[in-house]
């Protein structure tokens, strides 16, 4: 397993924990839309990281800088509203996140800033979805696994 699907599925775990967030719908990444009848879901994914070398040499060691990006998707009934729910979601998300150490999942800092960016999508139900993002510094070794 590489150090990346380590750190997502590591803060996949978190976000799972009793209570389970998002009724337990937290996922790798999709491609698809998610279900109609799925109120609420969260994907956890590495939108990208950069990787550098303080050391040269084949066996010299890399650190990673990457972007974690947890969305929270929230479906509203017909004529109801997404807001509060999605809003509620996200500080769930947020107080989860926060109670982390960089070391229960294996990275060695989490960055000072967050971004959070919002996105809405109207139709017979609309789509609420709210994209949690920071920086996470973690240490890959000579190749790509964890160290």
């Amino acid at each position: 397993m590489t150090a990346f699907r380590t750190l997502r599925e590591a803060i996949r775990t978190a976000l799972l924990a009793a209570p389970a967030l998002a009724d337990g719908r937290v996922e790798e990444p999709r491609v698809a839309a998610i279900p109609l009848e799925w109120a609420r879901f969260i994907e956890v994914r590495i939108a990208a990281s950069v990787v550098t070398s303080p050391f040269v040499g084949p066996s010299a060691p890399r650190v990673a800088r990457s972007d974690l990006e947890i969305t929270v998707m929230v479906r509203a009934a017909a004529g109801g509203s997404t807001t509060a729910v999605a809003d509620d979601l996200l500080a769930a998300v947020d107080t989860r996140v926060r109670a982390l150490s960089p070391g229960d999942v294996g990275a060695l800092e989490f960055g000072a800033d967050v971004r959070v960016v919002w996105e809405y999508a109207q139709g017979t139900t609309d789509l609420e979805a709210v994209t949690y993002a920071m920086t996470v510094t973690h240490d890959i070794g000579a190749g790509l696994a964890p160290r």
